[in-house]
């Protein structure tokens, strides 16, 4: 199981998420803070942009780091459980 784990702050409360990479495909939200799991779960279902222009492959653990770093005020620890994918790069090309 491949999985993103992230501990900070959000709105002023310490709270813990967990993005989880599903074999079937798509990338399911997890909180320990039930006020934010729908907001999570939303923000990971849309566009998530790396390094200002790339945006994160839909089922990538890329989009889970970017998007838990993206959701909290302030991040204290991360975890990734797996290989986080390299934003492609092709001569010339700016993304």
């Amino acid at each position: 199981m491949e999985y993103v784990i992230a501990k900070g702050y959000k709105d002023g409360n310490n709270i813990a998420i967990m993005i989880v990479k599903q074999s079937k495909g798509g990338l399911v939200a997890h909180c320990n803070d039930y006020r934010y799991i729908d907001s999570l779960q939303d923000m990971l279902d849309g566009d998530i942009v790396v390094g200002g222009t790339y945006t994160a492959p839909m089922d990538s653990l890329l989009k889970a780091y970017h998007c838990a770093e993206q959701f909290l005020d302030s991040v204290t620890d991360i975890t990734v459980e797996g290989e986080i994918e390299q934003i492609p790069y092709e001569d010339g090309l700016i993304y």
